[in-house]
């Protein structure tokens, strides 16, 4: 079956129109995106009931904003159906939704903002160490655990170890993700405590950046607004994402430019999709070798590109 089927199938069980993000494990929601989704919903028009098919290991936590306010120019009611990860950024998305909808393999994450700059410290290679609000908090959380009380030669040794600007820098993404989670919140008519209750366990209040949150915890954080996919509507959310899998295959082998000689392979990175028109990321990347032997893929360029869907 084709995924154009497979969506307006979706369609007529949710009665709704589905617009399709689906990115790979290497592809990060990102600005790019935002003006192929407006695109793909101008051809859709304003409807009662849009549903964001949404699939994403993470990504630019300022963009997820812009999506939930575009899906909302564009419907009455605005749902995301989750078939297995909508991880960081993509929780960020879902939080701005009227109702989430989650499959057996459902899963979100907490949105442990993390900074990376020349500032911050390198690790034994000289490779840049990013810095973690989840672990500056577990590091002060540890310390009032073991009973220590004067903590002042310790924040000084932590400021030897790390820029105080990058500790800035951390505290500034800190203060944004809790900005964005309450303005996402406030679109659903959470009370305050239930927001900042919200904020504290995503923002931070997790044991990791990659813990995973099933369905079942999605509801006991979320409330009602979490659905879960009945059986039919499982079995289709699946066999969307196995179709995705296939085409996002990231194991397409190398190919010798004639022109150059380089060894370089193209590769679809997300796809953007209703049930009559798509859009994906194709990615040129080139195989090389480093100094040390191993070898690297480095990307060359990349872009949008439109298709149809055959009918």
């Amino acid at each position: 079956m084709d995924r154009n089927k497979v969506i307006s199938e979706i369609e007529r069980k949710r009665g709704s129109k589905v617009i399709s993000y689906f990115l790979g494990p290497n592809s990060k929601i990102a600005a790019d995106a935002v003006e192929v989704l407006f695109k793909h919903l101008k051809i859709i028009g304003k409807v009662k009931n849009l549903d964001l098919y949404l699939h994403t290991t993470g990504g630019l936590l300022e963009i997820p904003l812009k999506i939930v306010y575009l899906m909302r120019e564009f419907s009455e009611k605005f749902s995301v159906i989750i078939p297995y990860r909508a991880h960081s950024a993509g929780t960020l998305i879902s939080l701005g939704a009227d109702e989430i909808v989650m499959g057996k393999m459902g899963e979100f994450t907490p949105v442990d903002p993390q900074t990376m700059t020349p500032l911050n410290p390198k690790g034994a290679k000289g490779n840049v160490i990013t810095v973690a609000v989840q672990d500056l908090i577990s590091f002060f959380s540890f310390l009032d655990e073991i009973g220590v009380k004067n903590k002042e030669e310790i924040v000084v040794n932590l400021t030897n170890l790390l820029h105080p600007l990058v500790v800035g820098s951390v505290n500034r993404s800190w203060s944004l993700i809790k900005l964005i989670i309450d303005k996402l919140l406030t679109l659903s008519k959470y009370k305050e405590e239930e927001k900042k209750r919200i904020i504290d366990l995503l923002s931070g209040g997790l044991p990791s950046h990659r813990y995973l949150i099933t369905r079942w915890e999605a509801r006991e954080i979320l409330g009602d607004r979490v659905k879960f996919a009945d059986e039919e509507l499982d079995e289709m959310m699946w066999e969307l994402y196995e179709m995705y899998k296939v085409a996002l295959n990231p194991f397409t082998p190398y190919k010798k430019d004639p022109r150059t000689g380089r060894e370089i392979r193209r590769v679809t990175a997300a796809i953007i999709e209703t049930s009559n028109s798509g859009s994906h990321f194709v990615q040129t990347l080139e195989k090389r070798m480093r100094p040390d032997g191993k070898v690297e893929e480095v990307p060359l360029q990349g872009g949008w590109v439109d298709f149809r869907l055959p009918r």
